[in-house]
């Protein structure tokens, strides 16, 4: 096993791995927006299955990020600033074409791996401070991770708010707009699980123990579904039981990852994400109805 880790050295680059993750993200998506074309409504449980594929592959790329950009911050501000672009995009055309494309729900993942490289940041702060014994540093760091809980707080309070003499169409635009930059991490997609399990990766300092990790979650997805519909954990239900654990199909991906960044192409990404949705709407809705 460790043998194979290492013949992994020749295979494939960041960017490869993130286009890996695209095409299997559009596979995902046009399972979840074609079931009423029969012949892939039949057999939407293997586009949902080979989807699970996309999500950890990014949050992969999300912690190699964080290992090796130049500024920790700085890559933060940028996917804070994608994730408020991905949800004013989407607000915009809720309002604009929502009647015509249909309402997509205010999910953006991009904040899912903006808290992931935050914790990373501030949680490696603390153990520095740690390590020096600036208890000052420490204290600063804690009170950061702490402050993370206040947009949850807002969240909660905006959604307490009645929107009841605006039409559905407004309604939405206003929450679209208001989550395009205050986002709980307690509601963002995949949950704040999923956050952790980038922490973990993050913080496993050899690709086998990066793996592992991810192996390790992929086993408590499995098994867990039982424990978390017990405990009505429902916030985070989505991450165990099937097809969720079908995730562990991105492990040889992760495997053959060698650490070379390869062609950045930063901004097709950050546009593909929030588009392709539509366009993939535009398509089956002609294929139904065509003119």
């Amino acid at each position: 096993m460790v043998e194979l880790f290492k013949q992994a050295k020749s295979g494939l680059t960041s960017n490869q791995i993130k286009w890996i993750a695209v095409v299997f993200m559009t596979i995902d998506h046009i399972g979840a927006n074609a079931f009423d074309i029969q012949m892939l409504a039949e057999h939407s449980w293997i586009f949902k299955l080979l989807g699970r594929i996309a999500a950890p592959l990014f949050l992969y790329m999300v912690t190699e990020s964080c290992r090796h950009t130049k500024s920790k911050p700085r890559y933060i501000a940028r996917l804070y600033i994608a994730g408020v672009s991905v949800g004013l995009f989407t607000a915009v055309t809720n309002f604009l074409f929502g009647e015509v494309v249909g309402y997509y729900l205010h999910r953006n993942m991009i904040f899912t791996y903006f808290y992931t490289a935050l914790y990373i940041f501030l949680i490696e702060n603390a153990l520095l401070a740690i390590k020096e014994k600036n208890y000052k540093q420490l204290a600063v760091s804690i009170l950061f991770i702490a402050a993370t809980y206040i947009p949850h707080l807002i969240y909660l309070w905006f959604g307490s708010l009645r929107f009841s003499q605006l039409t559905f169409r407004t309604s939405y635009f206003v929450q679209g707009l208001f989550r395009s930059f205050i986002l709980s991490p307690f509601y963002i997609e995949y949950s704040l699980v999923f956050v952790l399990l980038g922490v973990a990766m993050y913080f496993s300092r050899t690709k086998f123990a990066q793996c592992a990790v991810f192996s390790f979650f992929c086993i408590l997805s499995y098994f867990g579904r039982s424990f978390v519909l017990q405990h009505n954990l429902s916030q985070i239900s989505g991450l165990f039981g099937y097809p969720q654990y079908w995730m562990v199909l991105a492990l040889p991906f992760m495997i053959f990852y060698n650490g070379k960044r390869g062609r950045s192409q930063k901004l097709f990404f950050y546009v593909y994400y929030p588009t392709h949705r539509y366009i993939i709407s535009i398509i089956i809705h002609y294929l139904l109805y065509p003119m």
